[in-house]
């Protein structure tokens, strides 16, 4: 092999490795709108909320249960009443 042929094959090599990152790059694009578009959707952003929903019922479910067992007055008491209610004025 001689000089001129290395480097015909390293120029191949190399435009080789340019389209793939360009390929790659357009791919990447793509990707990140399909992840946008996917993010937008109503069916999603209904599901994200009703998951919030339920978050907020069992951290009051646990407010509750302590409050329960507490079950007398005090600060504890009154930090977890004020807590409850924060946590229950949540907009979802």
């Amino acid at each position: 092999m001689q000089i001129t042929d290395i480097r015909q094959q390293l120029n191949d090599l190399l435009a080789t490795l340019q389209t793939d990152q360009e390929a790659l790059a357009a791919e990447q694009a793509a990707v990140a709108r399909a992840t946008e578009a996917l993010h937008e959707a109503p069916s999603l952003q209904a599901a994200i909320r009703e998951g919030q929903q339920i978050m907020r019922g069992r951290v009051l479910m646990l407010i509750d249960a302590q409050m329960e067992m507490l079950n007398r007055g005090g600060v504890n008491a009154m930090v977890l009443s004020a807590l409850r209610q924060q946590v229950q004025e949540v907009e979802g």
